[in-house]
């Protein structure tokens, strides 16, 4: 090797190296100064990679993070909940005088509101972190056990989970990332949002220990007729609005765990199946008509489905057949 040739790889390993060095400081910069962190650390440092994204739905902001050097982070309190999906490799969480250690088969952690938090990731972790709007926790809690005062639940940080909601609420978090893949960084209309949202915090009060678990597994007490008529009437009128848990106890008058069960008895589903039904009716009617430019995409954004590909096989689970057919008996799609 000649040394023309060995300083060029000599002046390529530093270009590397400060390379490296670069990304390090830009990734420590855009912690601290928009995430807020207070300290950020990686080792070692000239191997520092790092890959991230971030969107918010809602009341509900989710970023990925994918880190190749093992990585210390340190967080002061904030307004917030974090809910930590652990993905791959090893994640050790210390605040409020817990340690939660996350890996792919323990991948749950959160950390409470006002809370000081130190962060420790192997390398070749990833995770989804998403913070959750404390205030919209509290509505939709009132909205749920019939609470008229404007209370936000307290978190206890005993680690207690309930799985079954748990499991529900990470497939929605996969539905929202698979959305988000495949469709970009703004698949969701204001419409969409909003359900998304409050079908992830719903689940969310259900999975974890807070001072009002005891009253949200209660026996929901019966609602009259006139109260359920009324919300099912809202319904009818505004299919397209959005269907969130404050909405049907505000419509109704009662809590809505006593929709749901309402709901469940009359109609056999949930008030927001009740309104898919509607909305899947009112598709079928538009693609009957046929009307010059009517296409399947069009009908199911119009009536308030967010992927054609969803809005397919519900089509076909009610109706027997898909919308393409239905549409001038599959002469155009």
């Amino acid at each position: 090797m000649s040394k023309r040739t060995a300083g060029r790889e000599d002046n390529d390993l530093q270009y590397f190296q400060t390379n490296f060095i670069a990304r390090f400081f830009h990734a420590r910069a855009v912690l601290i100064d928009t995430y807020g962190a207070r300290t950020f650390d990686v080792r070692p440092r000239d191997r520092f990679k790092v890959k991230a994204s971030f969107v918010q739905v809602g009341g509900i902001s989710l970023s990925y993070c994918d880190y190749a050097s093992s990585v210390v982070l340190k967080f002061p309190e904030a307004r917030f909940i974090r809910q930590h999906l652990c993905l791959s490799g090893h994640a050790r969480i210390d605040g409020g005088g817990r340690v939660q250690e996350l890996s792919q088969d323990n991948w749950s952690g959160i950390v409470p509101p006002e809370m000081r938090v130190d962060y420790s990731y192997s390398a070749n972790t990833r995770q989804l972190v998403m913070w959750l709007d404390v205030e919209k926790l509290g509505k939709k809690l009132n909205a749920l056990i019939g609470n008229s005062r404007a209370t936000s639940p307290q978190w206890p940080g005993d680690g207690y989970v309930q799985r079954v909601a748990l499991d529900s609420m990470k497939r929605a978090v996969e539905f929202v990332v698979t959305e988000l893949d495949t469709a970009g960084q703004a698949p969701f209309t204001q419409s969409g949002s909003v359900e998304i949202e409050d079908f992830i915090m719903v689940r969310f009060l259900y999975a974890h220990g807070h001072d009002q678990m005891l009253r949200l597994s209660e026996e929901a007490r019966a609602a009259s007729h006139a109260q359920l008529r009324r919300l099912e009437e809202y319904i009818f009128e505004n299919w397209r609005a959005p269907l969130d848990v404050e909405t049907m106890a505000d419509v109704s008058g009662v809590s809505a765990r006593s929709v749901f069960r309402y709901f469940k008895s009359a109609h056999g589903c949930t008030p927001q199946a009740f309104r898919k039904r509607i909305r899947l009716e009112q598709a079928r009617n538009r693609l009957r008509r046929c009307e010059p430019g009517t296409t399947v995409i069009g009908v199911a954004l119009s009536c308030g489905f967010q992927s054609l590909g969803h809005f397919a096989k519900d089509y076909r689970d009610h109706f027997g057949e898909l919308p393409s057919k239905t549409l001038c008996s599959g002469d155009r799609l």
